[in-house]
């Protein structure tokens, strides 16, 4: 992934690329949407605390932002 802000690169696993491009196609979502969306199923507690992860690392870099609730 490039970013455009700073020029530099970062390599997304694919499951990171599948998450973000999920984010990018409806923006607004919550963890548990994201987590059904990438399941395809409702999701075990276990799973949201990947996916909170997941989330917390792309805010972390820039790639997605916190909404308020």
């Amino acid at each position: 992934m490039y970013d455009e802000a700073d020029g530099s690169l970062h390599a997304l696993n694919p499951v990171a690329g599948e998450a973000l491009g999920h984010l990018i196609r409806h923006t607004g979502l919550c963890d548990v949407d994201l987590a059904r969306l990438m399941l395809q199923e409702e999701p075990e507690s276990s799973d949201l605390e990947q996916v909170r992860g997941l989330l917390n690392g792309l805010v972390t870099l820039g790639f997605a932002e916190c909404a308020p609730t």
